[in-house]
C-alpha cells in the first residue's frame, strides 16, 4: 500500500514553474475561514494554505497548466480509504550504488496574496474597481448552483478556446481611428521621437488642463445677529464634536468676541481646535472689516496691529482670572484648559508675540509665593521663547532670583519645594544658558543669594556654570559705585569692627578664613586691630583673644604673631604699649602664648642689655600674671627684672598692702557708707599688670566661695557699698574675667540693691563681657533671679529699670523686655497706693516743721503722709538745694530723696522736674550745681538725659547768636553732662555709677546728637577739647570720635566737616582731626600747604587710620571747594602724590580718592585714562611686550576708582568715541594673526590682553553713563565694533575673549532702545545675521515665513547684469562702506562656518552667504530650470516675501465646497484637481 508522504518529506520529482496561475473568479473567494482550520488533521495541516490549495511536499498539487481546484476542507479532514495516492514518478537523475541523494534546494515559500485582493464570499475585494450602482468590475460571483454568467456555462468551444469578451466584427474597418493617419510616420526610424514628443505634448495638455486656474473663493464664515436662545445652541452645537463644522461655518453669531468669546470657549467646554477656529473666524472678520472701511496701506496694517494687541491683552486677561481663582471647584479643569488654548494661540502665531512674553516675564516678577507655581509652569512652557534672546532671558533670570531670595529668607520648611525648584531653574540656566545670569545692574542685590545655590543634579556641570557666572557678574559689575576695591586685609578689619553684641567667635573665624589670607597674616592683623590707637574701648583685647585661642585649638600658634606684634611696637607709635600688655597677660593667664619662649626672645634680641630700652621691654614683664606661671618661669622673670633695676621684693609688699586695705573694708569693720568714695591708696594708685591681677585675684576669692555658687555670709552680707567697692577695684584693675565670676555670684542674692548694681555693672561693661562669651549666662542669670524674687518681696524699681535697660540691649533679649515693662508698669501703681495710704490725713506737722537737716527730710518723706502741690513744691526746692550743697558725697541720698517724692504725684514731679532743668538752663548754671541735681535724678530714674538735652538744646539755638559767651557755657555744661568723664567715674556709689550707664547710653543710641554737641563746641569753646592739656572732656570727645568714625564715617562726615566757614575749618575741624590721625603738632602741622598736607596724609595713611584719613581729606577738599582753587602746578603736585602711592602698591588709595573734591578727582582721572592707553599701546606694538601688564593693571585700578566721580566733570561721549576707535585698532592688527602659528602666541597673548582692558575701560565708563539712550549716536557705533570682534575669523579660537566681548554687549543693549538696536542690526552685514551669539543679542529669529516666497518671471533688461542676484541681497562694495556714515562697516571679513564657504582672500568685499542663503539659492536655481517656455530653456524667477494670513488658515470656512476655497490660492502652488 501506497501511503502519503508525511508533512515535510522531501519528494523527488521536477520542480513547478513559478508563474501564476490561470485567472478564475474562485481564485477570489475565500473559504477558508478560521473553524476551517480544526478540519485538517496534523499530516495535511502544513500543507493547507493561505489560498485554500492542497500543498504536497512543499509543491503545489496542481501543474501549470492546470486550472486550480478548490478543496473543501471537510473532504480533507474525511478519513483516508484503503486506496493509496499513486506513486510519484521518479526524478531523472541517476545515482550510482552506495551514493546518496544529491539534496534537492528547498522551494521558496509561496507568496502571501494581499487580502485586500481577495473576495470574500458575496462581497468583491477592497481594490476591485467600482463601477456605478455599487458593482465591481470583473466580479460575478455564483448566485445559485447554476451560474447565470457565460463564463459559467461550460460547452466545448469554452472548453477548448476559453472565455474571453466578444471581439469586434470582421467586416468593420477601423475609419474612427488614428491608425491610418499615425502608423506610417512611426514606422520610419524617427518614429520613436515622434511618438515621444506626442505624449509629452499630450501630457502637457493633460497637465494644464488639470491645473487649479479658478481664483481663491475663500471667505471666512459671515456673521449675523443670532437671538440669545439661537447664540447659546449654536455655541453648544460646536461644543460637541459630532456636530460637523461644515455645517456650523454657515454662519457664526454677532457679538462673539474678545474676552466674552474665550470665556463662552471654557464654560461651554469647547474643544481647543473648534475655539481656535471660532477665534479666528472672528479674527478674520474683524481683520476684514479695516478694508471694507476704505482704509489700505500702513493705516489698514496699523489697525491689524492694534487689534491683534487688543486680543492679546484679552488672553492675558483671560489667562490671568483663571490663575486668580485659585482654589475654587473646578480650577485644575479650567486651569488647564486655560494654558493650552493660550499654547495653541501662540503657536499659531495668533498672539503679539513681544506683549505676550513680556506679560509672562512681568507676571512672574510680581506674582506672589501663593501664584508662583503657577507662572513657573507658564514660564517652563515658552522656556524657549524667553530664553532665545537678551532682554527676555536676563528679565527671567532677574525674576528667578528675586523670588528664590525673597523665598529663602522664609522658615524652612514652609517653601523648600519651591525654592528648590526655583533653584534647579537657576542652575539650568548656568548650566545650558548662561548669558541670561549675566546681570551687571542687579548682580550687587543677587550675588549673595546666588553664591548659596548649590549643584543639585549634574554638580560638575552646574558647579563650573554657577562659578562661571560668578565671575562674569563680578567681572562687569566692579565698577560700579558699591564695589570700590578693597584688598582682603581691609575687609578682615571690616569684619573685626562689625562684631556686635552676638559674638559668636566660630562664626567670625571663619569669615576671617573665607578672605584666602595665611592664618599668621591674619594673626598679626588682629593684634595690630586690637592694640591700635585708631579703634577704641578694651572690648576688642578680649576679642582678639578669643580668636587667637580659637585658631589655637585649630593648631595655629600664636607666639611667633605675637613676638613679631612686639617688634613692631617698639618703631610704632600708632600702638598703644598697655593693649599689647593686656591681650598678652590675657593669653599668658589661658595659656595661649608661651612666656618662656618671649623670655627667651627677650635674652636673645638683648633688648634689656641698654638702660634706654630697658624700661619699654621690662614693663611687658611687670604685667605677666605670675599666678598662671611655672616657678622656673618665674625665677627666670625675677632674674631678668633685677637686671633692669626693679626689685621683685617690692612688688609683693604692694600685693600685701592692697590685701590688707581691702580686707578691713570688706571684713565688715570698717565698711564706707553710702555716698562716701574712698581714698584709700590702693584705689588711687597705678600698680603694675602682675599686682592688679594678683589681687584681683585674691579679692575674687575673697568675696565668693569656693563653689561660686552662692554669696560667702561675710562677703557683702546685703552690704550694697561692699559690692560697689569690689566692682569699683576690678574695673580700676581692668581684671573683667573676675568681675564676671563675681557678678554672677552676687545675682544670686536678694537684696535688689545688689541686683540692680549687678544689671547695672553688666549694661556699662556689655561688650566686654560679650566678647569674653559671658554676656548669655549673666543676663539669664539675672533676670530669673528677679522672676524668683517677685513673689517673695515687693518689686523694686530701682532693680526694674536696671534690668530693663539691659535686656533691650542683649540680641535676644525683646521678649524680656514686655515682661520687664508690665512689671514695672504695675510696680508704679503700688508706689502710688502707698503713698496716698489714708492713715494720716493731719498735714500740720509737715506744713509747720522745718525741712532744714536731713532728718527733718527723711521725716516728712517716711511719715507716709499726703502730699498737696506747695508742699510738694517745697519739698522739691529742699532736696534740689540739698543735692547742691552735699555734691557727691550726698548723693546717694539725693537720689533717694528724689525717688520717695516721686511716689506722692508723679506728674507734679515730673513738672517740677522740667522747671528746674529750663530754670538752670535759663540761668546759666555752674556746672559742679547742674551736675549734683543731675546726677541725683537721673540716678533715681526720675529723668531721663534725652529730655535734659532737648530743654537745653533748645535754649542753646535761642542764644548762640546773641549771646556766645553764656552760649559757651551751656555748651561746655551741656557736653560735660552728657558725655561720660572721669570725674564722675570716680564716685563708688550705685547711683553715679547709674548716671556713667545713662551717659553711655545716651552717647550710642543718639551719635548724631552727640556729634551737634561737639559742633558746637568746636564752633564756641574750640579750646575745651583741643586744649591738649589732657582734660577729661577732650579725652572722651576723641574716644567717641574714634568710635563713631570707625561706626559711621558718613554721619560723622556729614556733622563734623565744615563747608560753609573755611576759616572754622582750619582753625578746629581741622586740628581736631589732625589729633586722631596722630600728625605733628598744630603749629607745625598748621604751616604747611594744602598740597604737603594731603601728601602727608596719604604718605602716611594705613588701613587701621583709613577711616580717619579720608575724614580728613574730605575736610580739605572742603576748603578747597570754599574758594581757594589750586593752580595747575598744584594739580600737578596732587596727580604725583597718587602717582607715587599707586606705584608703590599702596592698598588704601583707592580709598584715599574717593574722598577729595570732584575736580581734583577728574584730574587724576585723566592721567591714569592716559597712562593705561601709553602702556597698552607699547604692549600690543609690534615689537611689544607684557612687561607693562602689571602697570596696566594699577593704571585700571585708578580709573576705575576714580570713573565715578570723572563722569560729571568730563563728558562720556569722547570717551566712548576713543574706546570705538581703539577697539576697531585692535580688531585690524588681530588680522596679522595666523591661530595656528605657535610663534605668534605672544602677539596674539597680547592683543586679548589689550582688548580685555579696553572691555574694562569700556564697562568703567558705561557704569557711569545716566541715560544711555541720550548718548546713542556714540554708543550706537560702539555696538557694531563690539559685534564685529564676535565675528572676527581671528578670535574665534579665543573663547574668554569673546565671552567678555558679548558680556559688554549685552550691558551695553540692555540700556538701549529697540530702535537703536535695530539701527545696529541693519548696519551689520546680512551673513552676519545668523551667527547664534549676534541672534541672541539682537532677538532676530527667522519667521515662521521665511520658507515661503512668490515665484515670478523676471524679464531681462539691460540694466540687469547680475542674473543670480536677488532682491534679499544687499550690496558691501567698497563704495558703500565708504559712504556709511556710522562707522559701522566691518573692518574685518566674517570667519567661515561649517556650512559657510570661507571668503576668498583675493576679493576681500565679497559677502559670504550662509548657509539658508545657499540652500535658498540652490532651491531657486531648481525651479529656474524647472520654468518651461516656448524653446523650454530656464526662466529666471523673482522671489519676494509670501507672508501668510494666519487668522485665515482655518478649515471648513464655507458650507460648500468650491473649486478653489483655500486662504492661500492654489493656484500658487500650481496644484492639480483631484479626479
Amino acid at each position: 500500500m501506497i501511503s502519503q508522504p508525511a508533512a515535510g518529506t522531501q519528494v523527488p520529482g521536477p520542480r513547478p514553474l513559478n508563474r501564476p496561475a490561470l485567472p478564475s473568479k474562485l481564485s477570489n473567494v475565500n473559504l477558508n475561514t478560521q473553524h476551517d482550520i480544526s478540519d485538517v488533521d496534523e499530516a495535511n495541516h502544513s500543507a493547507y494554505t493561505a489560498n485554500g490549495m492542497l500543498q504536497y511536499g512543499g509543491h503545489s498539487a496542481n501543474t501549470p497548466d492546470e486550472p486550480k481546484q478548490h478543496i473543501p476542507p471537510r473532504l480533507l479532514s474525511q478519513p483516508t480509504t484503503s486506496l493509496p495516492l499513486p506513486r510519484r514518478p521518479q526524478s531523472l537523475t541517476l545515482t550510482a550504488p552506495g551514493q546518496s541523494r544529491p539534496q534537492l534546494p528547498k522551494p521558496s515559500p509561496t507568496p502571501v496574496l494581499d487580502p485586500s485582493t481577495r473576495a470574500n464570499g458575496l462581497q468583491p475585494p477592497a481594490v476591485a474597481t467600482k463601477l456605478p450602482k455599487e458593482k465591481a468590475a470583473d466580479f460575478f460571483p455564483w448566485t445559485n448552483i447554476e451560474g447565470k454568467h457565460p463564463e459559467d456555462v461550460l460547452n466545448e468551444h469554452l472548453i477548448k478556446s476559453g472565455y474571453s469578451d466578444k471581439p469586434a466584427g470582421a467586416s468593420q474597418t477601423e475609419s474612427n481611428i488614428a491608425r491610418p493617419h499615425l502608423w506610417p510616420s512611426l514606422k520610419n526610424k524617427n518614429g520613436l521621437g515622434v511618438l515621444s514628443a506626442l505624449f509629452v505634448q499630450v501630457l502637457d495638455k493633460r497637465a494644464s488642463m488639470r491645473l487649479c486656474t479658478a481664483p481663491s473663493t475663500f471667505k471666512p464664515p459671515p456673521r449675523v445677529t443670532l437671538t440669545d436662545t439661537k447664540r447659546e445652541a449654536w455655541l453648544k452645537d460646536l461644543a460637541n464634536p459630532d456636530v460637523p463644522l461644515r455645517r456650523l461655518s454657515r454662519t457664526i453669531p454677532h457679538g462673539i468676541r474678545g474676552k466674552v468669546l474665550l470665556d463662552h470657549c471654557i464654560t461651554k467646554d469647547i474643544p481647543i481646535a473648534r475655539a481656535v477656529w471660532l477665534s479666528k473666524c472672528v479674527g478674520a472678520n474683524e481683520i476684514r472689516a479695516f478694508k471694507r472701511k476704505g482704509v489700505s496701506g500702513p493705516a489698514a496694517l496699523a489697525g491689524e496691529l492694534k487689534w491683534i494687541k487688543e486680543w492679546t491683552v484679552f488672553v492675558e486677561q483671560f489667562v490671568d482670572s483663571i490663575i486668580s481663582s485659585c482654589g475654587q471647584p473646578g480650577w485644575s479643569q479650567k486651569m488647564n484648559y486655560a494654558v493650552r488654548l493660550g499654547t495653541h494661540f501662540y503657536a499659531e502665531h495668533l498672539l503679539d508675540e513681544e506683549h505676550y512674553m513680556d506679560w509672562i516675564l512681568t507676571s512672574l516678577k510680581q506674582s506672589s509665593s501663593e501664584r508662583l507655581p503657577v507662572w513657573i509652569l507658564l514660564t517652563q512652557i515658552y522656556w524657549k521663547h524667553l530664553i532665545s534672546h537678551r532682554k527676555r532671558g536676563h528679565r527671567l533670570a532677574e525674576a528667578l532670583l528675586s523670588h528664590a531670595k525673597s523665598l529663602s529668607s522664609t522658615p524652612y520648611g514652609i517653601n523648600l519645594q519651591l525654592v528648590t525648584r526655583l533653584n534647579q531653574l537657576i542652575s539650568v540656566l548656568a548650566v545650558n544658558h548662561r548669558g541670561c545670569l549675566v546681570l551687571p545692574k542687579s548682580w550687587n542685590d543677587y550675588k549673595t543669594y546666588f553664591a548659596s545655590v548649590k549643584p543639585s543634579g549634574r554638580i560638575n556641570m552646574e558647579a563650573d556654570g554657577l562659578a562661571n557666572v560668578t565671575r562674569r557678574n563680578n567681572r562687569l559689575s566692579g565698577a560700579t559705585p558699591q564695589a570700590t576695591s578693597r584688598t582682603p586685609r581691609l575687609r578682615l578689619l571690616d569684619i573685626l569692627d562689625s562684631v556686635d553684641l552676638d559674638v559668636q567667635i566660630d562664626r567670625i573665624a571663619t569669615q576671617c578664613e573665607s578672605l584666602g589670607l595665611d592664618t599668621r597674616f591674619v594673626l598679626v592683623t588682629v593684634l595690630e586691630w586690637a592694640t591700635s590707637k585708631h579703634r577704641s574701648g578694651i572690648a576688642r583685647v578680649y576679642l582678639a583673644a578669643q580668636l587667637i585661642r580659637f585658631w589655637s585649638f585649630a593648631g595655629f600658634s600664636a607666639d611667633d604673631a605675637v613676638l613679631t606684634m612686639l617688634e613692631k611696637a617698639r618703631h610704632d607709635n600708632t600702638v598703644e604699649p598697655r593693649l599689647i600688655y593686656k591681650l598678652v597677660s590675657a593669653l599668658a593667664r589661658s595659656g595661649h602664648f608661651s612666656v618662656g619662649r618671649y623670655l627667651q626672645w627677650l635674652i636673645s634680641m638683648g633688648v634689656l642689655s641698654g638702660s634706654s630700652a630697658a624700661a619699654n621691654e621690662a614693663q611687658l614683664l611687670l604685667e605677666l600674671p605670675t599666678a598662671y606661671l611655672s616657678s622656673h618661669i618665674v625665677n627666670l622673670r625675677r632674674t631678668l627684672l633685677n637686671r633692669v633695676g626693679y626689685h621683685a621684693d617690692a612688688e609683693s609688699r604692694e600685693i600685701e598692702n592692697y590685701k590688707t586695705v581691702l580686707s578691713q573694708h570688706l571684713g565688715g569693720m570698717s565698711l564706707p557708707s553710702p555716698g562716701v568714695p574712698s581714698h584709700e591708696p590702693a584705689l588711687t594708685s597705678k600698680p603694675v599688670g602682675a599686682v592688679k591681677m594678683a589681687v584681683a585675684q585674691w579679692l575674687c576669692e575673697r568675696v565668693i566661695s569656693p563653689s561660686f555658687d552662692s554669696i560667702s555670709d561675710t562677703s557683702f552680707n546685703g552690704n550694697l557699698a561692699a559690692f560697689c567697692l569690689v566692682r569699683h577695684t576690678l574695673e580700676q584693675f581692668e581684671d573683667f574675667p573676675s568681675l564676671a565670676k563675681v557678678i554672677a555670684a552676687a545675682s544670686n542674692g536678694s537684696n535688689p540693691q545688689i541686683l540692680a548694681a549687678t544689671a547695672d555693672t553688666v549694661n556699662l561693661n556689655i561688650e566686654i563681657f560679650a566678647t569674653m562669651g559671658f554676656l548669655p549666662a549673666l543676663v539669664s542669670q539675672i533676670y530669673q533671679q528677679q522672676r524668683r524674687l517677685r513673689s517673695r518681696q515687693p518689686l523694686d524699681r530701682t532693680f526694674l529699670l536696671s534690668l530693663s535697660g539691659l535686656v533691650r540691649r542683649v540680641p535676644a533679649g525683646a521678649m524680656y523686655g514686655k515682661t520687664i515693662d508690665s512689671e514695672l508698669a504695675m510696680c508704679e501703681i503700688q508706689s502710688s497706693t502707698v503713698a496716698c495710704s489714708p492713715a494720716s490725713d493731719s498735714m500740720a506737722i509737715s506744713h509747720s516743721g522745718s525741712l532744714e537737716s536731713d532728718n527733718d527730710i527723711d521725716r516728712v518723706l517716711t511719715s507716709g503722709n499726703t502730699m498737696d502741690e506747695q508742699l510738694m513744691m517745697r519739698m522739691f526746692t529742699t532736696v534740689a538745694d540739698r543735692s547742691v550743697k552735699m555734691g557727691s558725697q550726698g548723693l546717694s541720698r539725693a537720689s533717694t530723696w528724689f525717688a520717695q517724692l516721686r511716689s506722692f504725684d508723679q506728674t507734679t514731679f515730673e513738672q517740677l522736674v522740667q522747671r528746674l532743668v529750663v530754670r538752670m538752663a535759663e540761668t546759666v548754671a555752674p556746672y559742679e550745681a547742674v551736675e549734683s541735681v543731675v546726677t541725683s535724678l537721673v540716678g533715681s530714674g526720675c529723668l531721663k538725659l534725652d529730655s535734659f538735652f532737648q530743654i537745653w538744646d533748645k535754649k542753646l539755638n535761642t542764644v548762640k547768636s546773641t549771646e556766645p559767651a553764656n552760649a559757651s557755657r551751656l555748651a561746655m555744661t551741656c557736653a560735660r553732662i552728657l558725655i561720660p568723664s572721669t570725674s564722675v567715674m570716680q564716685n563708688q556709689a550705685a547711683e553715679a555709677y547709674r548716671f556713667k550707664v545713662a551717659q553711655n547710653m545716651f552717647c550710642l543710641r543718639n551719635m548724631g546728637v552727640v556729634m551737634r554737641i561737639i559742633w558746637l563746641l568746636l564752633q564756641l569753646s574750640p579750646q575745651s577739647i583741643l586744649s591738649k592739656t589732657g582734660n577729661p572732656l577732650e579725652e572722651k570727645v576723641t574716644a567717641l570720635l574714634r568710635r563713631y568714625i570707625v561706626k559711621d564715617p558718613k554721619l560723622v562726615a556729614q556733622e563734623l566737616v565744615c563747608r560753609s566757614n573755611p576759616m572754622l575749618a582750619q582753625n578746629s575741624v581741622q586740628p581736631l582731626l589732625d589729633s586722631l590721625l596722630g600728625l605733628e603738632p598744630q603749629e607745625q602741622h598748621a604751616k604747611m600747604s594744602v598740597i604737603d598736607k594731603v601728601t602727608k596724609i596719604v604718605g602716611s595713611t594705613t588701613e587701621l587710620s583709613l577711616p580717619f584719613s579720608q575724614l580728613a581729606l574730605q575736610q580739605i577738599s572742603s576748603i578747597l571747594s570754599g574758594g581757594n582753587s589750586l593752580s595747575e602746578q598744584d594739580k600737578a603736585s596732587l596727580v604725583r602724590t597718587f602717582q607715587t602711592a599707586i606705584e608703590n602698591t599702596s592698598s588704601v588709595w583707592p580709598q584715599l580718592l574717593s574722598a577729595l573734591d570732584k575736580d581734583l578727582i577728574s584730574h587724576i582721572h585723566s592721567w591714569a585714562g592716559e597712562c593705561v592707553l601709553e602702556k597698552l599701546s607699547s604692549i600690543v606694538a609690534v615689537d611689544g611686550s607684557m612687561e607693562e601688564e602689571a602697570a596696566v593693571r594699577r593704571y585700571l585700578k585708578a580709573v576705575e576708582a576714580s570713573s565715578l566721580a570723572a563722569s560729571t566733570q568730563s563728558a562720556p561721549t569722547n570717551v566712548v568715541v576713543m574706546l570705538t576707535e581703539q577697539l576697531k585698532r585692535l580688531g585690524q592688527l588681530a588680522e596679522g594673526i595666523n591661530p595656528l602659528d605657535p610663534a605668534q602666541s605672544d602677539k596674539k597673548a597680547r592683543v586679548s590682553f589689550g582688548i580685555g582692558v579696553l572691555l574694562q575701560l569700556t564697562t568703567m565708563q558705561h557704569h557711569t553713563i545716566q541715560d544711555a539712550n541720550a548718548l546713542a549716536q556714540d554708543l550706537i557705533p560702539l555696538m557694531g565694533v563690539l559685534c564685529a570682534l564676535l565675528i572676527h575669523p581671528k578670535l574665534q579660537g579665543q573663547q574668554p575673549t569673546l565671552e567678555y566681548i558679548l558680556d559688554v554687549a549685552s550691558m551695553i543693549s540692555d540700556d538701549l532702545s529697540n530702535e537703536h538696536m535695530h539701527t545696529v542690526l541693519r548696519n551689520l552685514p546680512p551673513q552676519a545675521r545668523c551667527i547664534p551669539r549676534l541672534r541672541y543679542l539682537f532677538g532676530t529669529h527667522p519667521s515662521p515665513d521665511a520658507w515661503l516666497s512668490l515665484a515670478s518671471k523676471v524679464v531681462p533688461s539691460a540694466a540687469q547684469q547680475n542674473p543670480t542676484s536677488t532682491p534679499l541681497q544687499t550690496s558691501s562694495s567698497p563704495a558703500s562702506a565708504n559712504q556709511s556714515p556710522s562707522m559701522l562697516q566691518r573692518p574685518w571679513p566674517v570667519p567661515a562656518r561649517p556650512g559657510m564657504p570661507a571668503r576668498p582672500p583675493s576679493v576681500p568685499n565679497t559677502p559670504t552667504l550662509s548657509q539658508a542663503h545657499l540652500q535658498q539659492q540652490q532651491a531657486q536655481q531648481t525651479r529656474m530650470s524647472m520654468g518651461m517656455g516656448v524653446n523650454r530653456g530656464p526662466v529666471e524667477l523673482k522671489q519676494t516675501p509670501y507672508m501668510l494670513r494666519r487668522w485665515e488658515l482655518m478649515p471648513d470656512p464655507t458650507p460648500i465646497m468650491g473649486a478653489n476655497d483655500t486662504s492661500l490660492s492654489l493656484g500658487l502652488f500650481q496644484a492639480r484637481k483631484c479626479v
